[in-house]
């Protein structure tokens, strides 16, 4: 199992972000709905790689 390195930027520990990390190809490759749900973040402990915020005005699908 691969071992993923927590982030250590404070800016990382925004509870509004995503606790998962993409890359810019993930991020590309998001559905149309994830793309409008979701806006990448950059992170700040990972150059390179996003996290995700919740875009304002979207609903949650309740899981």
């Amino acid at each position: 199992m691969l071992k993923v390195l927590p982030c250590t930027a404070p800016e990382c520990a925004d509870r509004r972000l995503s606790l998962a990390r993409f890359t810019a190809r993930e991020v590309e490759n998001f559905t149309p709905l994830a793309k409008a749900r979701v806006k990448p973040v950059p992170c700040a402990s990972f150059p390179g790689f996003f996290h995700t915020m919740r875009r304002v005005g979207t609903t949650s699908t309740g899981y």
